[in-house]
């Protein structure tokens, strides 16, 4: 891997700038607080993105801006290679925006996660490094900050070689063996669980048997009963076979009784009849005999007549009706048509005075637009105000932020110097100008939202008034439209009562002028006269029709009166034949009873063994499931067993085992590295150094130890050096497959060292004979030992290559 360019927008103290790097190594110098390590920081955040706590995006989005990116462009196993990486700010947080890798310029676009999953598939890193937060392979191979370094060499044993783990990948042993370590416990629980369940085991064992021998002495008692049951059922359905045959002969038997009873009646009642026609005969012939001295007219003629009298009295009557209801009709219909146009004349005078509040309403609504137009620009105005003071409380806040870290600061956090009392009492003086000009701004930009505030009030309570006119406007504008609406409906009513009216008085005329009462009670009293005359006349035909009718119902009746005596005769001795069946169905539903009775008795034993048979099957369902759950958690138990002496005696021990094996290895390399940097930075023979096991680095002078503490700065440096290019090495030759074998970022890595010292880095240089070295340094002595140097330098607007 070699870095080609570098293109920052709005990143820490870089507004807009591009950096080449060449091949070689290469210097970037400056003064402190510059931005040197602001370039090494965006290549870390350009390839795998920003992390806690290490890079977050809060550290890298530049001041006072709300987005920023990072371009960086190399090549990669002859890949031309462009990641681009966006941050922008939301509310009070800073997030990742989407952006793409060019590889051989074919465009991605991907989301943050995505494009560091494709740079470690890349670069032949861990895919498990995409959950993990800091980036070890590359903070211990490519670019590790000096002071890091350091502080790996000041922890614990274990906090070291757990880092150094995580570093080479094998961290996965010592986590397998805390996931072995909970899964073993979580076994032991279950063991002791899985023994506590199946003591009982025997118990329900014997227990089943018992139940299944109950259960088998149980079945045959049932078939006993069974057995007895059934016979007692064949008999009562015999019984019940023969009792339905006896009912059957009783029937029949009724039936000719009731039919014999039946025939009696009908021929009491026929004779009855006889009589009754007899004695009506004779009556009609009286009847005719009085009836003989009625002259014979015609009843035709006598008929039409009537016909006559009453068509004339039925057509006065009706016409009469028919006056009288049309008149209450038309009265009826008058009133009503009155009394809606006394209610429709006061609504048209109500709505013919809405028209002058009409022209009111639209002279007040003139002046709405006006109004809209007014609070737009307020509302303008508001944005543009609220703009401001955001911009001023953010450079205000920037301003405070210099001043506390100012004020506090005693040594130059890079280079250890002291910071005068005089240079912090002139950046000083320049943020109190600022902060008072801004201070200024902000009292006139709050003054002005003030009154911003206060004539959006008044427009907004202006325009909430002007809507209830423009409601008023459009109820008076409907009345307006009602009102013609009235105005019709009171004409359609006044032309309808005038024709009423009219028509009314028609009708009156007419029920004036007709003849009365008096011409009716004539044709009534002719009417009756006609009647009385017919009345004789229609009851002697009648009689005489009666009379031929008799004759022939009274041949009828002798004939029927015949057939029914017969009948009854023959009817009669068939029944005396047939004996009663009914002494005989009382004996056989008595025997049925008793036979229903055991029946009962043998259903009732027949259950209670069937309840218990059900009852001891139940029990052997839940036993035998009880004892296969027992038998199953035996089984369960026997391997869960096995599962633990494995573990706790083999896999346990055997990852123990395989991590001893990778770090002896590690560690005997990586010794032999680090005594070789060390010798060559030192370059003194009485001082040697070597890794323990724990990879603690071990100074002795003169055969004595010297702790880590009591080093001078500039041998401290050199210890940590040597750490951390063994470190490198050592990472590139196990780890075969990443792909930054090429390049390496050195950090001050010269901090506290003599000349003497620092000549001693172009041997280091050489010795390392990397395709690319990118050293962070403001020492100038270095210069001369590199291929590049690139200049940065802090200015009012930010840092800028020079």
């Amino acid at each position: 891997m070699l870095l080609t360019q570098l293109t920052l927008n709005n990143i820490r103290s870089y507004s807009s700038e591009t950096i080449a790097f060449p091949q070689g190594s290469i210097l970037l110098a400056g003064d402190i607080g510059s931005g040197k390590s602001s370039l090494l920081m965006a290549i870390e955040f350009a390839l795998f993105g920003a992390s806690r706590p290490d890079l977050p995006a809060e550290a890298l989005l530049r001041k006072g801006t709300t987005q920023g990116s990072i371009e960086l462009s190399f090549i990669l196993q002859d890949k031309h290679i462009t990641i681009k990486r966006s941050l922008k700010k939301e509310k009070d947080t800073i997030k990742q925006l989407p952006g793409h890798i060019i590889i051989n310029d074919i465009k991605k676009e991907l989301m943050p996660t995505e494009l560091k999953a494709e740079i470690l598939a890349l670069l032949g890193y861990p895919e498990d490094m995409l959950t993990k937060n800091k980036n070890y392979l590359f903070r211990y191979t490519l670019y590790t900050p000096q002071e890091e370094m350091k502080l790996i060499l000041h922890e614990q044993a274990d906090e070291r070689l757990d880092t150094l783990r995580k570093i080479f990948n094998i961290d996965k042993y010592k986590i397998i063996r805390e996931n072995g370590g909970l899964y073993l416990r979580k076994l032991r629980t279950s063991i002791a669980v899985l023994e506590s369940k199946t003591e009982q085991l025997l118990n329900i064992q014997q227990k089943a048997q018992e139940i299944t021998s109950a259960l088998t002495n149980a079945k045959e008692q049932l078939e006993k009963t069974q057995r007895g049951l059934a016979l007692v059922q064949k008999e009562r359905i015999a019984r019940e076979q023969k009792i339905k045959t006896l009912e059957n002969q009783l029937q029949q038997f009724q039936q000719l009784k009731n039919r014999d009873i039946a025939l009696r009646i009908s021929l009491q009642e026929k004779r009855e009849q006889q009589k009754h026609l007899f004695q009506k005969k004779e009556q009609m012939e009286r009847e005719l005999n009085i009836l003989a001295g009625i002259p014979n007219n015609s009843i035709d003629e006598i008929r039409q007549q009537l016909s006559v009298l009453e068509q004339e009295k039925n057509t006065l009557v009706n016409r009469k009706s028919f006056l009288q209801d049309k008149i209450q009709f038309l009265n009826a219909r008058i009133r009503e048509a009155e009394e809606q146009i006394q209610r429709l004349t006061p609504m048209i005078d109500a709505a013919q005075a809405k028209e002058i509040l009409i022209t009111e309403l639209n002279v007040k609504l003139q002046s709405r637009q006006h109004r809209k137009e007014k609070q737009t620009q307020l509302q303008q105005l508001w944005e543009k105000n609220a703009e401001v003071i955001a911009k001023n409380e953010a450079l205000l806040n920037q301003e405070n932020e210099i001043y506390q870290k100012v004020t506090t600061l005693n040594n130059c956090p890079t280079c250890l110097q002291e910071v005068t009392t005089e240079h912090k009492r002139t950046i000083t003086q320049n943020i109190a100008q600022k902060a008072e000009r801004i201070n200024t701004l902000l009292a006139e930009a709050y003054e002005q939202k003030k009154h911003i505030t206060e004539q959006q009030s008044k427009v907004t309570q202006e325009l909430d008034e002007l809507s209830a006119v423009e409601k008023e406007l459009a109820h008076a504008s409907l009345d307006i439209l009602k009102r013609e609406e009235y105005k019709k409906q009171c004409l359609v009513h006044a032309n309808n009562l005038a024709l009423w009216k009219q028509e009314y008085q028609l009708l009156s005329d007419e029920w004036n002028s007709s003849p009365g009462e008096q011409k009716i009670i004539v044709l009534n009293t002719k009417i009756g006269e006609i009647q009385q005359l017919l009345q004789p006349i229609i009851k002697r035909n009648l009689i005489q029709q009666q009379q031929k009718e008799l004759l022939i119902l009274e041949e009828n009746n002798k004939n029927i009166l015949n057939t029914l005596e017969q009948e009854l005769e023959a009817h009669t001795k068939i029944l005396i034949q047939l004996p009663d069946p009914t002494p005989t169905i009382i004996i056989a539903k008595q025997n049925y009873t008793q036979i229903v009775e055991k029946e009962k008795q043998s259903a009732v034993l027949h259950a209670q063994h069937q309840s218990i048979v059900q009852q001891y099957t139940t029990q052997e369902q839940e036993i035998k499931l009880h004892l296969s759950e027992l038998l199953e958690q035996k089984q369960l138990l026997t391997r869960t067993r096995e599962y633990e002496q494995w573990l706790e005696n083999h896999f346990l021990k055997l990852t123990y085992t395989i991590e001893k094996h990778i770090m002896i290895q590690i560690h005997r390399h990586f010794n032999g590295l680090f005594q070789e940097w060390f010798g060559m930075l030192m370059n003194d023979d009485t001082i040697t150094a070597r890794i323990d096991d724990t990879f603690t680095p071990i100074i002795e002078q003169n055969g004595y130890d010297l702790p880590f503490e009591n080093l001078s700065g500039g041998e401290k440096t050199s210890v940590a050096l040597a750490y951390r290019l063994a470190l490198n090495k050592a990472i590139n030759d196990i780890i075969h497959h990443i792909q930054t074998k090429d390049i390496i970022i050195l950090d001050e890595p010269t901090d506290g060292f003599s000349s003497e010292q620092l000549d001693r880095v172009r041997d280091v240089l050489e010795k390392l004979n990397l395709k690319q070295t990118i050293i962070v340094s403001h020492e100038t002595k270095i210069e001369s030992f590199v291929n590049t140097v690139i200049r940065i330098q802090k200015q009012e607007t930010g840092s800028c290559i020079v």
